[in-house]
Parts: C-alpha cells; structure tokens; sequence
C-alpha cells in the first residue's frame, strides 16, 4: 500500500504546484526564443533513478483535484506537472498557456516524445487512442469527432493490431519524432519503440508496472485511467471531450508542452523554468 499512497502524494503535491504556477489569471507563455529541443535541453538536470517505465499512472483517484482546481480559476498560467499522460488531463482542465513535464528518469521524455508525435499524426481522440495502442483507425474515423469515450474504448477493445502494419506505424512515429530536433541514441529510439510495443501488445489493459516486485491487483487498467471519474461521477480524462483533446493537441502543435528531466527539489530544472518564463528580455506572448 505504501506505493499506492506514495503516488496519492506525488499526485496532489504536483497538482499543488500547478495551481500556485498558474494561479495569477493573464499570464502569457515566452515567446519561443528557444527550439522544443534546446528548451529540453536548457531545462533539463541530470537523470535519477526510478524502479518502473511509468507508462501510466497507478492512482485510480487522480481526477479528484480537478473540480477544486478549476474552482480556484488557476486558467493561462504555467503548468508543472510529473509523469505520463496523467498530464494532459490536468492541463485540459487548467487551459494553462504553457506546461512543463518535470521528472526524474530521462526516459519520462522519451515517452512525451511519443506522444506528441502521436499528437501530431492523430486528427481526432479515436484516431489518436488507435495510434497509440497500433489499431487501425475505425473507418469514417472524422465522424467520430463527437463519439463518446465508452464507444471509442469499446472500438479499441474489439479490434486487434494489424501485425503487418505495425512496422510502418513505428517508421512513421520515428520520422516525425525525427523532425521535432531532440538528440536521440539508438537506444533512446528502442527505448520509444518498446514503449510504444507495450500500449499495442497490452492495449487498454496495460497496467503500471515495476521492476523486481510483483504486480499489485488495485493498480487500475488504462482502460479504467480512461473511463474513471471524480467524485462527483463527471469525466475529466482529456480524451471524454474532443474539445479537451484538440487543446492539448494545439500546445503540443506550438511545442507549449515540454518534458524535461529533472526533480521537483533538485538543483536546476524548477529555477530554469522560472528564469525561462520571467527573466528580463524575454519577450512574452500569448500562447
């Protein structure tokens, strides 16, 4: 249970810092003085250690702090947050101007890589979830621009991958990954590429996973991260509204979300983001 609590913590911490970022209504995004690549670059401290991918989060309650946030009208600030996907839920609540990703394992950034190419080649939330788990997008896929989350899900969950089209998928998430000017090893594009493989092998079954310990039954499902609610029973997951999606898509599009490496308490990455918003000389513009 203490994982679970842990990330219950680290949940309500990084939403904590969102709302302080971003509480003052009007603020504006910098002008973009720096590439996606050297932001990341800047930005980033060196890498720690962590004993999981993190591909998903584990914490079925990770919407709860929505209505409270969107309460306190913490709208066109600076998000912070940490971790996966997670993420883009928060920030289509939140409307900020800019988002920052911050976490400690380098390959956090990696998988934010592979979503904004997914981003990128997705026009609506059904092709998007069908690129990310290597299904073919359901026929007349523009019609389901205002499809429910349960119909997409239930399409995802009846249709297999396409082994033979799963090569060209890669090639094509690799080329436009390519075009975004991140420095990638070999074994950084393997490292996308395995990450990829588990969201098609598992499918809306993926669960969070870690190294060296057995997995724990209350971890939910991406299909229950999907599909889960606050407390109130109201869907705040980025993919139930197509409106919540295309404005994640669009900061994504202007490379207004930026994974960096990096802790919460460390040396560099929270005071580069300061500087990186508010120094003098920087121009500021709307995002």
């Amino acid at each position: 249970m203490f994982a679970k609590h842990a990330f219950r913590s680290v949940a309500l911490a990084v939403c904590a810092v969102a709302l302080a970022v971003a509480a003052q209504r009007g603020t504006t995004a910098p002008a973009q003085q720096a590439s996606f690549a050297s932001r990341i670059q800047q930005l980033s401290e060196p890498e720690g250690e962590f004993d999981t991918d993190n591909l998903i989060s584990n914490e079925n309650s990770y919407l709860d702090v929505i209505p409270a946030l969107k309460a306190a009208g913490a709208v066109n600030g600076a998000y912070i947050g940490v971790g996966p996907d997670q993420n883009f839920s928060y920030i289509a609540a939140l409307r900020p101007a800019i988002a920052f990703i911050v976490d400690v394992r380098r390959d956090n950034v990696l998988l934010h890589l592979l979503f904004k190419a997914l981003f990128a080649q997705a026009r609506n939330r059904a092709e998007f979830l069908s690129l990310l788990t290597g299904r073919p997008a359901p026929d007349g896929v523009d019609a389901w621009h205002d499809a429910k989350l349960e119909r997409i899900v239930a399409y995802i969950d009846e249709t297999k991958p396409v082994a033979a089209a799963l090569p060209r998928l890669h090639a094509r998430v690799g080329e436009t990954i390519a075009r975004f000017g991140v420095p990638l090893s070999a074994a950084d594009r393997k490292t996308i590429e395995r990450f990829h493989s588990r969201f098609i092998e598992a499918g809306l079954s993926l669960k969070f996973e870690t190294r060296g310990r057995a997995p724990r039954e209350f971890y939910p499902t991406y299909r229950d991260l999907l599909l889960a609610t606050d407390r109130n029973r109201h869907q705040w997951n980025y993919l139930a509204a197509e409106g919540d999606f295309q404005f994640v898509r669009s900061l994504e599009a202007k490379d207004l979300v930026v994974p960096i490496v990096g802790d919460l308490s460390g040396p560099h990455a929270i005071a580069a983001i300061g500087f990186d918003l508010y120094s003098p000389g920087i121009r500021m513009a709307k995002a």
